[in-house]
């Protein structure tokens, strides 16, 4: 391990820098926090990201929806910061800011121009380590998200995905939604915000990420400053949760909704965890079926007129990942029906994966997927999101690696995890009329 020294204390401090490759270091603070920069000074934009394992994953009991909630609250008022004032100050020198809770994590981000990039630091650390949970803030931000979880249950398709979701992960926190419950959001008060804001967001459990142009040293000490005053007298540790149990049969259920034209079908199967073995292989199936006017789906189902719409995609995750199917069709048809339609055409493509047939689709799906990457790296923000789901996933060789293992795949590894993953009786859909 590569050792360098930097002044981030007003005085000399060793940190361990765990590597720097593709022009990005990963350093660990002595706070505890980890700190991601990927500095490209040619650049007049700088991100700013902080990214915590806080999201709905970690969630315990009476918890559900508190990720999310605690995002919105983060907002009104910090140590240093009134109410309102985070908003008027990043709005003041031109920035742009926001917030967002997933399953695995929550982030919080500040892009501007690169010369208020410890600026930036200085403002997401006082608010998401120091937040001041005024309790007449967090009365006033409940109607805020009551009227969110309102919205999503009138959404037919976010109804669909929850009870997808419910079905494939039962038992898990995978299997609950973000937003919480009315009922959970409405119970939530000062002292449990503040309970689960010590637990999960502590500098061992946090990333600041900054991409683009910015000032170096300045960068480093506003993290400095920021993070010692959050620092603990004993490191706490990273939360840990464990993998949902398995599937072993499918699930079949169906919704009513009056708002619905035509009825859709949604999939899911159990699949690897972000960057596991078979996740680059699923990622590259991902793109031959649903990657653009010349994949599979497109021009067997919808250019042909049997479905409306037709989509494979697999979702990575900390500890389970996703694949998904899905397709919108014809009053006429049922959804066993379109379930074998789906699965058929995928058994057509296993066997040309083995037989060479497929070789075209593949070479052509990893370069969509090159140039696609190549278009979101001329955003400093992109770079930022994804350092920072990296320091999630807790897999940093992985990530650097992550385009040398896609040009890896072969159409014989393809068809290994289709057939794991996707070719296998066990599986939750849910039909949505």
């Amino acid at each position: 391990m590569n050792v360098i020294c930097k002044a981030l204390l007003a005085v000399a401090i060793c940190l361990g820098v765990v590597f720097s490759a593709g022009a990005f270091e990963v350093i660990h603070h002595p706070s505890g926090a980890t700190v991601v920069l990927k500095h490209e000074p040619e650049r007049p934009v700088a991100s700013v990201h902080l990214w915590l394992r806080a999201g709905s994953l970690y969630e315990q009991g009476v918890e559900h929806g508190m990720s999310h909630f605690l995002e919105h609250v983060l907002f009104k008022g910090a140590r240093d910061l009134a109410p309102g004032e985070v908003e008027l100050l990043v709005e003041g020198f031109g920035g742009r800011m926001n917030a967002a809770t997933g399953k695995d994590f929550v982030f919080y981000h500040i892009t501007a121009a690169d010369r208020f990039a410890a600026r930036s630091v200085e403002i997401l650390g006082n608010m998401v380590l120091f937040p001041a949970l005024i309790p007449t803030e967090i009365e006033k931000e409940k109607p805020v998200v009551v009227e969110e979880i309102l919205q999503s249950l009138d959404n037919p398709y976010a109804r669909q995905f929850e009870a997808l979701s419910a079905q494939l992960f039962r038992g898990h926190p995978y299997s609950r939604n973000i937003l919480g419950t009315i009922d959970s959001v409405n119970s939530f008060d000062r002292a449990q915000l503040q309970a689960f804001h010590r637990r999960l967001y502590h500098p061992a459990n946090l990333a600041i990420v900054v991409a683009g142009g910015f000032e170096r040293d300045a960068v480093l000490a506003a993290i400095d400053a920021v993070v010692q005053d959050a620092a603990v007298p004993v490191v706490r540790e990273r939360p840990s949760v464990q993998r949902p149990a398995l599937l072993v049969r499918p699930h079949f259920s169906s919704i009513e909704h009056p708002g619905v034209q035509v009825p859709s079908l949604a999939i899911g199967y159990r699949a690897p965890a972000a960057y596991e073995l078979d996740s680059y292989a699923l990622a590259v199936l991902s793109e031959i079926l649903s990657g653009g006017v010349n994949a599979v789906f497109t021009t067997d189902f919808v250019d042909t007129g049997r479905l409306h719409s037709a989509i494979g995609r697999y979702s990575p995750g900390a500890v389970a990942g996703t694949f998904f199917l899905s397709a919108a069709y014809d009053e006429a048809l049922s959804a066993h029906e379109v379930h074998a339609m789906l699965i058929d055409r995928l058994k057509v493509l296993y066997a040309q994966l083995l037989t060479g047939e497929a070789d075209r689709l593949v070479s052509s799906a990893k370069d969509r997927m090159r140039s696609r990457e190549i278009f979101r790296q001329q955003r400093v923000s992109s770079m930022a999101s994804e350092l920072g789901r990296a320091f999630v996933y807790g897999q940093w060789d992985e990530y650097t690696n992550y385009w040398e293992a896609i040009d890896g795949v072969s159409a014989q590894h393809i068809a290994r995890a289709l057939k794991v993953s996707v070719l296998r009786p066990a599986f939750a859909a849910v039909e949505l009329r």
